[in-house]
């Protein structure tokens, strides 16, 4: 059973404000979403420093945090000045979506280490998994040796049934 007391005294929000904050948390993307609970952790730790964090009310220090954090993050959008966790504004990520991690990794495979990695096969006939752990050691790029092999196989032009 909650204290209802406790969250309007430590957040000093009302019960339909919490409700409206709860709705605001709905409309967020994921990205807001993520960066709000990062910014929950810090007010928790906040209350925890401030005894307001009391024993056997961890549950509700936790959801006043979480308002709080909301509160701060409606608070920068009306006044205009939201900057997510990675330091752009969200209209700039929506103009601009990301790659997915495979697609990253592999236009940089194929940008910068594609030579590098016909390389090491043909001239140094290195194994698939030597060649993983040379791109770990050297560039600090964790690849499988399966997807190497893939990547390595599509750039030379061999399909699966040509082995």
């Amino acid at each position: 059973m909650f204290d209802e007391r406790y969250l309007t005294t430590v957040s000093g929000l009302s019960a339909g404000q919490r409700l409206a904050l709860s709705r605001y948390y709905a409309q967020l993307d994921e990205e807001r979403r993520v960066y709000v609970h990062w910014q929950q952790r810090t007010v928790f730790k906040h209350l925890l420093t401030e005894g307001q964090a009391l024993a056997g009310r961890g549950g509700e220090a936790n959801y006043v945090a979480l308002l709080l954090a909301l509160k701060s993050l409606w608070e920068e959008e009306t006044r205009g000045a939201v900057v997510t966790a990675a330091g752009h504004p969200p209209e700039a990520r929506a103009a601009r979506p990301r790659k997915a991690r495979k697609q990253q990794l592999r236009d940089a495979l194929e940008r910068r280490f594609m030579d590098q990695l016909v390389n090491l096969r043909e001239q140094e006939r290195l194994s698939w998994r030597d060649i993983s752990a040379y791109f770990k050691k050297q560039f600090r790029k964790q690849v499988s040796h399966t997807y190497l092999k893939k990547i390595y196989d599509e750039y030379k032009g061999v399909s699966p049934a040509d082995e």
